[in-house]
């Protein structure tokens, strides 16, 4: 069937062919019924040889269709190859704006709720947690929002992002006072009772010869808690104070322990994540047979990253059998799932 360019799109004149189009989930149907293409239909209906597109100047190639429709649509070539692949998995799309595809079941006209919302986006493009928490609350009934990132071979891999609440099953525990000596980069309890006792109930530290081992965010927290004084050169120091040492050794201290304090109100078990490239590594209860499920890495909503950071974090966690999962700190704080699918 022929088309013929005009400003922003493709007509397609021939009502039969354009009703088979239309059908097949192409197009917008104008009121003498012919069929009005998006630049990116009518892309892939050419590479596809199931249309041919007339100019001004004569018949148009993918080369030509290619090149006038960067000139006038943002990002079409990103865009371009997240609607090839779909539709090359029998999905139905239509365009909504700029950088938005609405992806529907297959075999489905596009009418009524999509299955996805597809975003299409380069591995270079660069995203900020507040941004990418706006556009997934948008989506938070049923509906699904996807992130379709274009490589540099120009294949494409999809995350699918969710708010999540996470929850645990550890027991709400007392303890006995102790104290902790504060050595450069951690803190250790002598005590052997409650040393056992925070091992065995929450896995508190590491065991160290006779001594317990805590972190400095564990260390801030069970003496904010008042569970232990700690002590530095022989010297008791309060909780300001023990904080703001640990801040010249650890300087994101802050939003680590809240983080931190948060998850372990949400009765979970919480880990250092560093051997998985995380702040945490979380488990819901404190079972010695139970398996870690997330992998939580603390930023500010404010902070801009990469789909490569995504990418690295996704895969490395998915390879180990956890989701991973940003913790996204501003005035609130937010817990955003990111995993790899297979639209």
């Amino acid at each position: 069937m022929i088309g013929k360019i005009v400003e922003g799109g493709v007509i397609i004149k021939d009502s039969k062919e354009s009703k088979k189009l239309f059908d097949r989930g192409f197009g917008e149907q104008l009121r003498d019924k012919s069929l009005k293409l998006s630049m990116i239909e009518a892309a892939f209906l050419i590479e596809s040889e199931r249309i041919e597109v007339e100019s001004k100047s004569g018949k148009m190639n993918l080369r030509d269709i290619y090149l006038a429709a960067t000139q006038i649509c943002p990002q079409f070539e990103i865009r371009y190859l997240v609607y090839r692949d779909l539709r090359e998995r029998g999905y139905c799309i239509k365009e909504e704006n700029s950088y938005d595809l609405l992806v529907y079941e297959r075999g489905e006209r596009p009418s009524g709720e999509p299955k996805y919302k597809v975003l299409a986006l380069s591995e270079r493009s660069t995203i900020c947690g507040k941004e990418m928490r706006l556009k997934t609350e948008e989506f938070r009934e049923g509906k699904r929002l996807v992130f379709g990132i274009i490589d540099e071979e120009s294949d494409v891999t999809y995350y699918e992002t969710e708010i999540v609440k996470l929850k645990g099953k550890t027991e709400s525990y007392e303890y006995l006072k102790g104290t902790a000596n504060l050595m450069e980069e951690r803190s250790i309890i002598w005590d052997k009772e409650l040393a056992a006792s925070l091992y065995e109930k929450e896995w508190f530290g590491k065991f160290f010869g006779d001594g317990l081992q805590l972190s400095l965010v564990e260390t801030a927290y069970l003496n904010e808690k008042g569970i232990i004084e700690v002590f530095r050169k022989g010297k008791a120091l309060s909780s300001a104070t023990c904080k703001r040492y640990a801040k010249t050794v650890q300087p994101n201290l802050d939003d680590l322990l809240r983080v931190y304090k948060d998850l372990k109100a949400a009765k979970l078990v919480v880990k250092t994540g560093f051997k998985f490239g995380s702040h945490f590594r979380v488990y819901k209860s404190n079972l010695k047979s139970e398996h870690a499920p997330y992998l939580i890495h603390a930023i500010k909503e404010k902070d801009l990253f990469t789909w490569q950071d995504i990418s690295r974090a996704v895969r490395l966690a998915h390879s180990v059998r956890k989701q991973m999962i940003f913790a996204l700190i501003d005035k609130g704080l937010r817990y955003l799932q990111i995993q790899r699918i297979s639209p």
